[in-house]
This record gives structure tokens, sequence and C-alpha cells, in this order.
């Protein structure tokens, strides 16, 4: 028993990209457990704690999904931070295009996401405040990563545009699909809980009604699951990735996990705050994008993982080295010639008892 808790404490302590696996199973875990809980509490946890239109809602509706964006805006910076002037085949064309237009488009989605209607009312307005926001924090990632290593920054660029268009694309599957009424409906129509749906029912029925008045509600009240807020904060991990290109940061990098866990946990907790969203929407939101992420990561920093598991290999080997087929040959012949050890035979000391007697008589007869 003891071996077998050894060898898993063993590899819950390795690790990638200088993240622990039991760091990520955490994340992991904890959302999972707070789907499950949430999927039974759902109702009556937003009865007890929905404030609708309170300050502190308000402020996570605007920073809760930050990271993802800014991450995507990273993207650009990255590849712009891989141009090489020495290097014929990089373009510096191509590395400004990137260095602006990663940060717009992900600038664009934050302000028309977060912003339009929901405080700015002028779309083109909300996509400039969107664009400013994160234009502003791309320039942060550019002076923090600029001396990082060229490669690295290229992989990280590769490794952030994958995540960031996985968990986009699946937020916008996935609310598209379930059509899961939010508790602020239920809020608009005098407290009426026969609207309420569990999230694995798939149930649209709710939303055709209401979407065949004459006045129809807001079609965003339908988009209950998953929360892209939790989904987007949980993408803060992947600053852990660009941490690495500073020296400063570098062995700090795993910090960014903890703050990516209680950030979203806040984010969380707010959006239920305000009726967006219950218990099971944040926790599942959570849930598959620290997947995503994980795997992301893992699977861009395998094989790096494999390069270091040969130098390892090639250490051990020189401190304790193997003797060749030829040398093991030679030993295996010269054990097999060589005569085993046997005890002594009676016979030889009887033998030389013959002869000391021989010798006692020699003397004893010999005349001086």
């Amino acid at each position: 028993m003891k071996k077998v808790l050894k060898s898993v404490g063993g590899f819950l302590n390795q690790g990638f990209a200088n993240i622990k696996i039991y760091e990520a199973l955490a994340g992991v875990v904890i959302a999972l457990l707070f789907v499950i809980i949430g999927s039974n509490v759902d109702l009556s946890l937003s009865k007890n704690v929905v404030q609708p239109g309170n300050a502190f809602s308000i402020i996570i509706n605007y920073l809760g999904s930050l990271p993802g964006y800014a991450l995507l805006g990273a993207v650009g910076i990255m590849f712009f931070v891989n141009y090489n002037p020495k290097s014929k085949k990089d373009s510096k064309i191509l590395s400004i295009l990137c260095a602006i237009v990663f940060p717009v488009l992900a600038g664009a989605l934050y302000g028309y996401d977060c912003f339009y209607k929901q405080g700015i009312d002028n779309q083109i307005l909300a996509l400039l405040v969107g664009v400013l926001i994160v234009g502003a924090i791309c320039v942060g990632i550019y002076f923090w990563t600029r001396n990082g290593d060229k490669e690295e920054a290229y992989r990280t660029g590769l490794a952030l545009l994958v995540a960031s268009v996985l968990i986009l694309g699946l937020s916008f599957m996935l609310k598209r699909t379930g059509y899961r009424p939010r508790y602020l409906l239920i809020l608009e129509n005098n407290n009426d809980y026969s609207l309420y749906r569990d999230w694995w029912t798939f149930d649209t029925s709710v939303k055709e009604t209401f979407m065949s008045l004459e006045k129809a509600p807001d079609e965003d009240l339908f988009h209950s699951w998953p929360s892209n807020h939790t989904a987007f904060s949980t993408l803060g991990i992947m600053f852990c990735l660009i941490a690495r290109l500073n020296e400063k940061t570098k062995d700090k990098s795993y910090y960014f996990v903890y703050i990516t866990y209680i950030f979203t946990m806040v984010v969380a907790f707010g959006r239920i705050f305000d009726g967006h969203h219950y218990l099971s929407d944040v926790a599942f939101g959570a849930l598959y994008s620290c997947i995503l992420v994980y795997l992301v990561i893992y699977l861009f920093e395998l094989p790096k993982i494999k390069e270091r598991t040969a130098e390892e290999i090639e250490e051990r080997s020189k401190l304790t080295p193997m003797p060749d087929l030829e040398h093991q040959v030679i030993v295996y012949e010269s054990h097999k010639s060589s005569k085993p050890k046997l005890r002594k035979s009676p016979f030889k000391t009887i033998e030389r008892k013959t002869k000391t007697e021989k010798t006692k008589a020699y003397y004893q007869n010999r005349k001086y």
C-alpha cells in the first residue's frame, strides 16, 4: 500500500510548463464537484442569493471575460515578439499585422460582448472601448515579454490561439444547443418557477413559446448554460506560458494558476448573484475550459517533455554505465570456464598426516 501511495504521489508531483499535475487536477475536480452540486441545488440557491443589478455583479460583467479576450489579443503580440530581423523566413509586415489585427479583433469582441447594450447603447463606441482596453493590456504584455526566447514566443502564440478558438467555438455551440432560460426570465415573469429547466434537458420549449410572442424578450435570456464569463476567466491559466518569457517571472509562472482559480470563483459568484447564471452554469463553463486549457498546454509541451526525458536517461547512463554486449560475453565465458570452489577433501588431510608421520620417523631414526 505504501508503494502504491508513493507512486501516486510521485505521479501527481510531476508537471508540465511549471504546473504540477495535482494543481491541474485540483481545478478540474473542484469544477466537476460544483457541477454535481449545482445540478441539485440550482433553483433553491438562486432563490436565496440573487439580487439583480447590484454593483459587484456589474463590475464582474465587465471584467469577468477580460482575461480570455486579452489572451486572444496576445496571440498577435507573441508572433510579433517571435520576429527575427536576421532571419530571411520572418516577415516584418506580417508580424506587424498580427500585432495589430489580433488585439483589435479581440477588443472588438470584448466590447460587443460586455459593453454593448450593457451600459453603452452605441455599438461603435462599445467596440472602441473594448479595443482600447484589450489594446492597453496587449501593449503591457509586449513590454513584459519582448526580451523572451523567440521560438518559445511562437509556441506560446500558437497555444493561445488554439485554446482561445476552441473555448470560443465550444461556448458558442453549447449556448445555442441548450437554450436554458436564465433566472432573470423567471423574475421578469412574476417568479414563475415553471420556466426553470435543468441544463441537461436541452429543452427549447420555453424559448419557442416566448419568441412566438409579439413582444419577444431578448434572446440572450435563453443563453444561461454554460457561462462564457467563467470559461474565459479560466483561460487566464495560459498566462503561465507568457510569464515564462520573462526571466523575472519565469520561475513564478505557476502563480497564475492559483490567481486564475481565485478570480474564476469570484466571477462565478458575481454571475450567480446577478441572476444571469445558475451554479451549474458557471461550474460547467470553468470545467470544460480548464480541461481544454491544460490539454493544449500539455500537447504543446510534449516535445520538450520528451527531450527532457531523453536527457535524464542519458545522464543516468553516464552515472551508472552499463557494460556493452562484448564485455558481457567475456564475463560470461570467464565465469563459465572458471572451476567452482569445492570443499576440502578429507583424503588430503589423511595424506598430510602420513607425511608428518614419515618426517617424525625420519628424525627419530636418524643417527647423530
